[in-house]
């Protein structure tokens, strides 16, 4: 079918944290237990993705405000800080002004939100992973 090396061994990066703790700190799910190591199961990102989350993982969950990917931990890495501070100068990144879209993401618009506005709104934004219409219901109930 194909000669193209599919191994899953790959060259870890140097570990740039030193004795920053940023992300183990701010992480609102205690899923980072050190820099650089996520319990996946226990990350807010991914039982927000979960359509079918165990009812016990939801209980202990503070939501904080969001209804897809928390990202608490990839925004307060200083070295993503020194990278990309704004949104990207392209017509997509346009898109994450905030002075363009605030209005959409106001919990009372939200929670009234057809799943054509949704397809519309806020799909748009989503880019590897399209939240299912349902999942994102519940996820704005639950922050209710």
């Amino acid at each position: 079918m194909t000669d193209a090396d599919l191994s899953e061994n790959y060259a870890l990066m140097e570990n740039m944290c030193g004795k920053c703790s940023k992300c183990v700190d701010t992480c609102p799910s205690n899923a980072i237990k050190m820099p650089q190591i996520l319990d996946r199961p226990n990350c807010l990102s991914d039982f927000l993705e979960d359509d079918m989350p165990k009812t016990d993982i939801a209980k202990g969950k503070k939501l904080d405000g969001y209804f897809f990917e928390c990202d608490i931990c990839q925004n307060i890495c200083p070295w993503n800080q020194k990278h990309v501070k704004y949104p990207l100068n392209t017509s997509y990144g346009e898109n994450f002004d905030s002075t363009n879209i605030n209005h959409v993401f106001e919990l009372n618009h939200l929670k009234n939100m057809s799943e054509e506005a949704y397809e519309k709104e806020i799909v748009p934004f989503m880019i590897g992973y399209k939240l299912p219409y349902k999942t994102f219901k519940r996820n704005i109930n639950m922050l209710l």
